[in-house]
C-alpha cells in the first residue's frame, strides 16, 4: 500500500493555502471514518505463532524483597553510634530523621517486585507526581540495552549535592545509599485510579489497561476520562520514554553484518517490550492478591502510540486474562518504525558504510530483525486474533508510519477500525471528540461477548 504524505498533497498559492487551512480543521476537528472489521477475521488472520519470551534473573528475588528498607531517608548515621543530637541544623535534622518516603508493600509478583511508594510529604510532592506510587522491577539478564541515564544521573547530582553540603561538618551523617533512594524511581511507574463516585456504570464494566505513549498523555486523558465515567477501573502503566534514552550505534557495513544486526537489534528490542508485559504482569497478580475490589474482568487493553506497540505483546502474555483491545496510533515492524519515524529513533543508530545506506542492505536489516523479534506486534498481534479489536489509526501518520498502522491492522486480521484523516498529532489532539464512540463500541462488544 502506497502512503501519500502532506507534502505531496499541498496545492500551490492562495488556493493551497486555503486547502491546507481546511484540512488542519478538519483533522483536529475529528475528522474520521468507522469500518467495521472482517467477518471472517478469525480464518483469514496470520497463525499466532509461538513465543520465546527474554529471561529475567528471578532467584534472588525473594531476598531482593526480604531487603527493600521500609523508610527511605535523605542522609543516614554513618554507623549504628551515632545519634541525632538537637544542635543540628534544622534542614539536616530533617532530611535524617524523617523520611522521603515509605514502602507500604512489597512483594515478588510474576518476574519482578512490586513496591507500593508512600511519600511523607503528601500527594503534592513532585516525586510522586513524576514517579508515581506502584512501581514494578526485573532484573534483565540482556547484555545490549537501551538505557535512560536520567534517573542515574540525577542520583549521582543528589550525591554529590549532598556531600557539599555536609562536607566539613561533623554531624556523624551521610548520603543514604544510592541503591537505597533509587527504589523510588528506578523500574515501571503504575497508577491505579477508581471511577468517580457518581459514575454511571456500564453493566460490563471492569478494569482497563492503559499503556500510555510519549508526552500525549494529556490527550489521552479525556479518553480515560470517559471510560471512568461509565465504571471502568484504569490501570496506567508507563512506557519506556525512548527519546531519552542514550543511543547506541549499530555498524551495518556488508550485507551479512546487515543480517547479524538485525537479529542483535531484535533481542534487545524484545527486552524493552517484554518489561512491558512483565509490568502488566505484576500489577494484575498484585491487584489480584491485595485490591480485592478492583475487578479483574472484564480487563481491556488500551494502548496508546508509544503504549500500542507494546500493547499486544502484553495481550498475548496475559492472553487468558484480557477480553478486548484498543490500539490507537500503534505499528508492527519496530525497527523500521524507529528509523521512519518524524518523532525519534528511540536511540538506535544505524552506521552505514561510507555513510550511503543501501536499499538491499537496509531491506535485509528490516527482515533479519523481524525473523527473529518474538515481540514485535508483527508477531504478537495474531494472538489477539480471536478477541474484539478496534483499531484507531491515521491516514497520514509520520510519526508512527502509516504504512506500519496498516501492517498491524492486517497482521490482527483486519479488525474493526476507526480512520482519522490526519497524521499522528491531530489525531489525538481530537481523541477527546472520539472518546464517546470508542467507549461505545466497547460498551457493544462487551455485551455482544461477555467472557464466560
Amino acid at each position: 500500500m502506497t502512503v501519500t504524505s502532506f507534502r505531496q498533497l499541498r496545492p500551490a498559492g492562495c488556493l493551497g493555502c486555503a486547502t491546507a487551512l481546511l484540512v488542519a480543521l478538519a483533522t483536529i476537528s475529528g475528522c474520521t471514518t468507522f469500518v467495521p472489521g472482517d467477518r471472517d477475521r478469525l480464518v483469514n488472520a496470520a497463525p499466532a505463532m509461538d513465543i520465546v519470551w527474554p529471561t529475567r534473573r528471578t532467584s534472588d528475588l525473594e531476598d531482593r524483597d526480604k531487603n527493600t528498607k521500609r523508610e527511605i531517608y535523605t542522609l543516614v548515621p554513618e554507623s549504628d553510634s551515632v545519634t541525632l543530637g538537637p544542635d543540628l541544623p534544622e534542614d539536616v535534622q530533617r532530611q535524617a530523621s524523617t523520611p522521603i518516603a515509605r514502602i507500604a508493600y512489597t512483594g515478588v509478583h510474576g518476574q519482578g517486585i512490586i513496591r507500593q511508594i508512600e511519600y511523607v510529604r503528601g500527594n503534592q510532592d513532585w516525586r510522586a507526581r513524576t514517579f508515581g506510587t506502584l512501581r514494578f522491577m526485573s532484573y534483565s539478564e540482556q547484555s545490549d540495552r537501551l538505557i535512560d541515564p536520567r534517573m542515574e544521573s540525577f542520583a549521582q547530582w543528589t550525591q554529590r549535592s549532598l556531600s557539599r553540603q555536609l562536607a566539613g561538618k561533623n554531624y556523624g551523617l551521610k548520603p543514604n545509599d544510592p541503591a537505597v533512594t533509587a527504589m523510588l524511581y528506578e523500574g515501571t511507574a503504575i497508577r491505579v485510579s477508581p471511577p468517580p463516585e457518581d459514575a454511571v456504570k456500564s453493566p460490563n464494566a471492569g478494569t482497563i489497561v492503559h499503556m500510555s505513549g510519549l508526552g500525549s498523555i494529556e490527550w489521552e486523558q479525556p479518553l480515560l476520562d470517559e471510560f471512568q465515567r461509565r465504571g471502568w477501573w484504569v490501570i496506567r502503566i508507563s512506557t519506556p520514554r525512548v527519546w531519552w534514552y542514550e543511543g547506541k550505534t549499530w555498524p551495518i557495513g556488508s550485507r551479512d553484518e546487515a543480517q547479524e544486526q538485525g537479529r542483535k537489534i531484535a533481542a534487545m528490542m524484545d527486552d524493552l517490550v517484554a518489561e512491558m508485559a512483565y509490568s502488566a504482569e505484576g500489577v494484575i497478580d498484585y491487584l489480584a492478591k491485595n485490591r480485592s475490589e478492583i475487578p479483574q474482568h472484564p480487563l481491556v487493553m488500551v494502548g496508546c502510540s508509544a503504549g500500542a506497540l507494546g500493547a499486544p505483546a502484553v495481550v498475548a502474555r496475559l492472553r487468558d486474562k484480557f477480553d478486548a483491545a484498543i490500539l490507537v496510533g500503534g505499528g508492527a515492524n519496530l525497527l523500521q518504525i524507529s528509523q521512519t519515524s518524524d518523532l525519534t529513533d528511540a536511540g538506535i543508530k544505524l552506521a552505514w558504510k561510507d555513510n550511503q545506506p543501501r536499499s538491499d542492505w537496509r531491506n535485509q536489516l528490516f527482515a533479519s530483525y523481524l525473523e527473529h523479534a518474538q515481540l514485535d506486534p508483527y508477531r504478537t498481534a495474531p494472538h489477539l486474533r480471536d478477541m474484539p479489536v478496534l483499531v484507531v489509526h491515521a491516514e497520514f501518520d509520520l510519526t508512527v508510519p502509516a504504512k506500519n498502522g496498516w501492517l498491524l491492522w492486517d497482521r490482527l486480521g483486519r479488525p474493526d477500525r476507526i480512520t482519522h484523516f490526519g497524521e499522528h498529532r491531530t489525531m489525538f489532539f481530537g481523541l477527546g471528540t472520539q472518546s464517546p464512540r470508542i467507549a461505545d463500541w466497547l460498551d457493544g462488544v462487551m455485551a455482544r461477548t461477555p467472557r464466560p
